[in-house]
Parts: C-alpha cells; sequence; structure tokens
C-alpha cells in the first residue's frame, strides 16, 4: 500500500511537472512575442506613428501580471526539491524496515524499483534546475525589457509635451527654434571638420533677438573672440570649406561625404593664402576624401599630382589630358 501511495505520489508530481512546463513553454513563447515586437518597436524608433508607441505602452500595462506569474511559477519550482526529498527520506525508512521474512530476491528487486525512481527523480530534479535557470534568465530579460519600455514611455511623454508646446507656439517663434536648433547641428559638425582640418578655429553663435551672429574663437590667440570681418582670405576659405562640408553632412542625414569638387575661387588669393589653401586640402586628402578642383591658377596645378586637363584642338575639338605620377615619374596620358 506504501509503494501504491509512493507510486501515485510520483504520478502526481509528474503531472504538476508537465503542467508547470506547459506554462514555462506558454510564458517563454510569450516573452519571445514581446522581444520580437520589441525589437521591431526598437528598430524603427524615430517614432512616426502613435500606433508604434501605443505597441510600448500595451507591453507596459502587462508588467504586473507577468511578474506574478513568474513568481508562482518560480513558488512551484521551489517546492520541487522539498517534495522529491520528502519521497527520498521514505524510501530510505521502508529499506529499514523491510520485514526480515522477506526473501532476498524480493528484496533485490525492491532495491532496483527503487534505484530507478531515484534515477527518475534525479532526472527529473536536474530538468526542473534547469528550467528554473531559464526562468531566471527570463526574469532579467523581462526586467530589462520593463526598463527599456520606461525609458520609451519617459521619451514618449517627453515628445508628447514637446508636441502640445509647439500646437501651443507662436509659427514666428517655433520657426526661430526650429533654425537655431538646425544652427546649433552645423555648427557642432562645422567644429568637427575645423579640429581635423587645422585644430585652430572654434566657431560659437551669439544668440540675439536681432537673429544669429557667428563669431570666431582662435586658440592661436588665447581663444580670442574674433569677427568674421576680421578674417583673411586663407582663413575664411578654412572656415567656407569646414561650413560647407558640416552643411552637406546634415544635409545626407549624417553619412560622411568622401569626395568633393571645388571650382575656381583660387584667382583672387594672394600666394599666403593660396599655400593655406592649398595646405588644407592636402589634409582633407589625409583623411580618405576625394578632392577635386577645378582652376586655372598655375600655382594649384603645381601642387596637385594627378591632373586631367583638357585642351581645345584648332579644330573645335577638344583633347583630354590625362597627367598622374606612377612610382615618382609623371606618366601622360591622352584621349
Amino acid at each position: 500500500q506504501e509503494h501504491s501511495l509512493l507510486y501515485f505520489s510520483k504520478l502526481d508530481l509528474q503531472e504538476q511537472l508537465t503542467e508547470a512546463g506547459q506554462m514555462l513553454a506558454q510564458l517563454e513563447s510569450e516573452f519571445k512575442q514581446l522581444d520580437s515586437d520589441l525589437q521591431i518597436q526598437l528598430e524603427q524608433s524615430n517614432y512616426e506613428s502613435l500606433e508604434q508607441i501605443q505597441v510600448l505602452l500595451e507591453l507596459h500595462a502587462r508588467k504586473a501580471e507577468m511578474q506574478a506569474l513568474m513568481l508562482k511559477l518560480q513558488q512551484k519550482l521551489d517546492d520541487y526539491p522539498a517534495q522529491i526529498e520528502k519521497i527520498n527520506k521514505q524510501l530510505d525508512a521502508e529499506r529499514v524496515h523491510v520485514s526480515g521474512a522477506e526473501t532476498l530476491e524480493g528484496v533485490v528487486i525492491q532495491l532496483r524499483d527503487k534505484t530507478v525512481q531515484m534515477e527518475i527523480v534525479a532526472a527529473e530534479l536536474l530538468t526542473l534546475e534547469k528550467k528554473l535557470a531559464e526562468q531566471q534568465q527570463l526574469l532579467v530579460d523581462n526586467t530589462q525589457l520593463l526598463q527599456d519600455i520606461e525609458q520609451h514611455n519617459q521619451i514618449v511623454q517627453a515628445a508628447q509635451a514637446e508636441i502640445l508646446e509647439i500646437a501651443d507656439e507662436p509659427e514666428n517663434i517655433f520657426r526661430r527654434r526650429v533654425q537655431m536648433g538646425v544652427a546649433d547641428k552645423l555648427l557642432l559638425a562645422t567644429n568637427r571638420f575645423l579640429n581635423k582640418i587645422n585644430g585652430r578655429y572654434q566657431i560659437s553663435i551669439l544668440h540675439s533677438d536681432l537673429g544669429l551672429a557667428i563669431e570666431i574663437s582662435d586658440s592661436k590667440q588665447e581663444n580670442s573672440k574674433r569677427a568674421l570681418k576680421s578674417l583673411s582670405g586663407g582663413e575664411t576659405f578654412v572656415v567656407s570649406l569646414a561650413m560647407a562640408l558640416g552643411l552637406s553632412e546634415i544635409a545626407n542625414n549624417g553619412r560622411a561625404i568622401d569626395s568633393l569638387f571645388i571650382d575656381e575661387g583660387f584667382g583672387s588669393l594672394d600666394a599666403e593664402t593660396l599655400y593655406t589653401v592649398v595646405t588644407t586640402l592636402e589634409n582633407l586628402k589625409a583623411q580618405g576624401k576625394t578632392v577635386g578642383i577645378i582652376s586655372h591658377v598655375e600655382a594649384i596645378k603645381q601642387q596637385i599630382r594627378t591632373q586631367v586637363e583638357l585642351v581645345k584642338q584648332p579644330n573645335g575639338m577638344s583633347r583630354i589630358i590625362l597627367q598622374k605620377e606612377v612610382s615618382g615619374e609623371s606618366v601622360l596620358e591622352t584621349s
């Protein structure tokens, strides 16, 4: 009779374990679905529509339900080792009180059955421990997921507050605020290129009721502030080039501009300014950018190793001459 009770207890435990496994499988499926939804939302984190934001809010609303279910499963998994230990103790007690009248063969058979049961229980215990570890990992993942949702909720609230502010804001003030934001982005990009070109100048914006004013900080003059009109021709070229590169990067949605062409603009520059311009362009080339220059200035042509020259023929046609250096020697190709 005691053997029967133990056997049915084992069956009950197995049935409970099966139910727990099904619940865990369902929970894992829900977590996978939630994770998939979150990944989609994160990849489209520009929040182009309120429907995307609503998905995150719905996930957040299920936080309490998911935590309660996980705590319930955790409690069941925690109870299983104690129940198994109780059965083990009962088996040990039976071994002690085995009737002396029983034959050795019967005792061996019972011992073999108990050994098999112990092996089954040990295997079930390992399975439960594995599922418990998986459950704990799911709990960690869920915590991170809830933190991400909370962060997105904060972003949504900030965006909604900004939308309300924009709706109540006069058009001229909104337009000015947008212009100031774009100007700040342009300033950051321009200063980044200025650091790469020569590291001497930095641009800052002066905000006033009259509009936006630009001033230059010169590191070689103890970071003194200079007006744009105080810059020389070469300095103006450096600042203008950096600003053009920054504006191109902004217009290109932050992607780097690897090639640029400069058409003329060198004829009125003196020798010192021309040297500054050429040095600046060489620095850009050293950073991996391809720089093309269209110019008739002989001093510029002398600094360029690879040249494409367009020569007009007497018959009105034109001939292209490609001049480049190969292993330190000049090579001409015509077409």
